[in-house]
């Protein structure tokens, strides 16, 4: 979220820090924030007003506007169509530093447009650095005076960009509920905005009514009915803020909605009444066969997930997320309904992903927002259409099936020094919870705390406790030594013999992975038949991810698929061979989850010819102390074939949990896991990874029968040095084992991948070639190999 601290010092007088230093404080509390620039307009940008247009005599789409300045007059060519006599503009005279369509600078100068002399240029939002907009000149409020630079009436802000997370979205997606925050982090005073109560609603106003069809998908619906509104610019206090929090100017009616939503977090939504098909507003789902044109002029096709603002009937809006463009706000409204309700998160969430729909009003329903703020936006947008438009309040109409009481929590103030290991008295754990606006009362056991509405994350104790603790600063927490003698406690056994077959698979060159517990329906159709059902999703995280998973290997399909090229040519490395252990799932009882049955499995898929699934096996047996075990083939040559390899591969899966059954069992649990790691083994060498590019060449050659793969090895590394990081074998061929190539039985051919990287530097194609020829000059020297193409 965007965040003006010009609006952040108007809501707390008080506050002396530094964006920098507000930055910092609300990383470390509350989320994570920074500051990302300012919003400034250049020193010689002036207020002019528009005293007449013409028709450029030379080209149908431009035309001249005469400008006052209060120092001067001036005519410049315009392309825009949006201006017109009497309007107030940002006028740029030559000199002035500007802002192209890329966000580099420019310089104005006086140019000569088809033959008319334009000193200087009118400006857009874009051109001045306040935002995106450049379909037509920033029309600046009608009242601002002709005395001089706009960064007068417009100062210059800081802007901060917070990452709320979801739990505080409820409450800090808004200017208020960041000044609240920063007021108990920093012992201040809150100027909360007042506006006057709405008037007394009623059941129907001008025959307005409203209908919930099901609370669940809309808890609080209020509308209120407003007329002779009076359609201009917003006062430039407004469209500074709204720039600021990355919004965009476009009324004052418009530019109403969006300050509120901006300052109290809850959007809001006029409707212009002589555009609505009806006066009876009813919130409901929609139909599949339903369309609606939303304020983007794109026709949404419907579905029956998706909830929708009627009027007579038929859908005017996409609950919190847009407008429909046949009641959206012009030039010439008068009359307006204005909406402000509550809708299910869930609801809003969905159609806004299926869609793509996402604003800053589907954001802030998605997340769930309570339904008093419902009254308060009401409210304060009500008082400023009335302030700023001239609006007249007709009525109110109010929907509130089921009002949400206060939530109390059950607090025991010892409990955060328990928790937290800090010194906390009892009277400081009162004073930051009142400081973060809840009511103590401190006369029963345990107190009992009645926490704002709009905190919807603090449900439960230890809500209240990491509340305390965050207030305080985490970073307070002293770290301390553990106090006597800690006695190890053995591992329980499907843990240790888990642990040991770890071990185990990583001691033979695999390497463990970690896939997603969902099954990717494509490679589940790769992996062979597995008859078992599927549990499917609810709310998957993407359509192909519908299903749990029956079987490990479609992951290690999916692992093979996305690594082939590395696989392909670094076959021989040490990574070379991947397993998971991991939780597959089907219907039944009798799991932890009613109608759910887990069950542990091993399963491993290996590229290239080593180690083998004998190796495997005997390893285990020779380990682990087993008479026999079977580890059967699942990569099929068909299925090889499917992944494209040029290379074997082979793999296994087996249920861990009936493997782990047999070792408690049969075997005693001797060695210990840590007798097996303390087993001599080979020395290790260890040496950093490089953060510097590979290249990557080929390399064929034709020697004589007798010699080896390992001779022509040894000369490509000597030669290569530090430079040659790998070399793989990647193909053979012994003309001497081939019976229909009896006539070649003189030379086998040996081909190979080298890998050069530097550990300090990016190597050039010129450093690489130049090595390359010396390893060939070599290898034709000293074993009379004959280069291949």
């Amino acid at each position: 979220m965007k965040i003006s601290y010009n609006w952040l010092k108007e809501l707390l007088p008080d506050l002396t820090a530094s964006p920098e230093q507000v930055a910092e404080l609300l990383t470390m509390h509350s989320f994570e924030t920074e500051v990302t620039g300012t919003l400034s307009v250049s020193p010689k940008v002036l207020i002019a007003k528009i005293t007449q247009l013409k028709e450029h005599p030379k080209a149908d789409r431009l035309q001249l506007a005469t400008i006052e300045t209060g120092q001067e007059t001036v005519t410049v060519v315009c392309g825009a169509r949006n201006i017109y006599e009497g309007a107030i503009v940002p006028y740029s005279p030559p000199g002035t530093e500007l802002s192209d369509e890329t966000g580099a600078s420019f310089t104005v100068k006086e140019a000569v447009i088809r033959d008319v002399a334009s000193p200087g240029m009118l400006n857009s939002l874009r051109e001045l650095g306040l935002g995106d907009e450049h379909g037509g000149i920033w029309l600046l409020p009608e009242e601002l005076p002709l005395s001089g630079a706009l960064i007068d009436q417009l100062p210059s802000d800081t802007i901060l960009n917070a990452e709320v997370t979801p739990n505080r979205a409820h409450d800090c997606l808004s200017h208020l509920g960041l000044a609240r925050e920063l007021a108990a982090l920093l012992q201040l005073t809150v100027a909360e905005p007042t506006s006057p109560n709405l008037p007394k609603p009623t059941a129907d106003v001008a025959g307005w009514t409203v209908a919930i069809t099901d609370p669940q998908l809309c808890s609080r619906y209020l509308g209120v009915v407003l007329e002779q509104l009076q359609v201009r610019p917003s006062p430039l206090a407004i469209q500074a803020k709204l720039l600021a929090a990355g919004g965009k100017p476009i009324n004052n009616l418009v530019d109403i909605t969006n300050y509120v939503m901006f300052e109290y977090g809850n959007p809001t939504h006029l409707f212009d009444q002589a555009l609505m098909p009806g006066q009876d507003i009813t919130v409901r789902l929609a139909s599949n066969e339903e369309k609606l044109t939303t304020l983007d002029e794109v026709e949404q096709d419907l579905t029956s997930a998706d909830l929708v603002i009627t009027a007579a009937g038929k859908p005017v809006a996409l609950a919190g997320i847009m407008g429909g463009a046949t009641s959206g706000i012009g030039d010439t409204t008068k009359n307006v309904w204005l909406e402000t309700a509550n809708f299910s998160p869930w609801h809003v969430q969905e159609t806004a992903a299926r869609l793509a729909m996402r604003s800053e009003s589907s954001t802030r329903f998605s997340k769930g927002l309570h339904p008093r703020l419902v009254e308060l936006a009401a409210s304060r947008a009500t008082s400023l259409l009335q302030e700023q438009a001239g609006a007249k309040v007709i009525g109110v109409i109010d929907a509130y099936p089921e009002p949400r009481p206060n939530h109390t929590i059950q607090f025991r103030p010892q409990r955060v020094a328990d928790i937290g290991g800090l010194k906390i008295t009892p009277r400081q754990s009162q004073e930051t919870l009142e400081r973060l606006r809840c009511e103590v009362a401190t006369t029963t056991k345990p107190w009992k705390v009645s926490v704002p509405f709009d905190r919807l994350d603090l449900v439960a104790e230890h809500d209240l406790v990491e509340e305390v603790l965050r207030v305080f600063g985490l970073e307070n927490i002293k770290a301390s030594g553990l106090s006597g003698q800690v006695k190890p406690q053995p591992l329980p056994k499907h843990i240790y013999w888990r642990e040991v077959i770890r071990e185990l698979l990583a001691g033979l060159g695999l390497t463990e992975t970690y896939n997603y517990s969902f099954e990717h329906q494509r490679y589940f159709e790769l992996a062979p038949a597995n008859d078992s059902p599927h549990l499917e999703i609810v709310n998957p995280t993407a359509p192909e991810l519908r299903n749990l998973r029956t079987s490990l290997l479609p992951g290690l399909l999916y692992n093979l698929t996305t690594n082939k090229e590395a696989f392909n040519r670094q076959v021989g490395a040490t990574e070379r061979a991947l397993f998971e252990i991991g939780n597959v799932f089907s219907a039944g009882e009798g799991g932890r989850v009613p109608g759910v049955i887990e069950e542990e499995r091993l399963a491993a898929v290996i590229v290239g010819p080593a180690p083998s699934l004998t190796t495997i096996a005997q390893t285990f047996c020779d380990q682990l102390g087993l008479a026999s075990l079977e580890l059967s083939n699942i990569i099929t040559a068909k299925l090889a074939q499917r992944l494209k390899y040029r290379v074997p591969l082979h793999g296994f899966e087996i249920n861990l949990t009936e493997l782990i059954i047999r070792l408690a069992d049969e075997v005693p649990p001797t060695p210990s896991l840590a007798e097996l790691k303390a087993q001599p083994t080979a020395a290790v060498r260890y040496q950093a990874i490089t953060k510097y590019p590979a290249l990557y060449r080929d390399l064929s050659v034709l020697v004589a029968p007798d010699v080896t793969v390992e001779q022509v090895q040894e000369i490509i590394e000597q030669v290569g040095g530090e430079l040659v990081s790998d070399v793989d074998l990647f193909d053979t061929y012994d003309a001497s084992q081939d019976t229909h190539a009896s006539n070649l039985t003189t030379a086998k051919s040996l081909a190979f991948h080298v890998v050069y990287q530097a550990p300090d530097r990016t190597l050039t194609t010129d450093e690489v070639a130049a090595v390359h020829n010396q390893i060939m000059e070599q290898l034709k020297d000293q074993l009379s190999a004959v280069m291949r193409d």
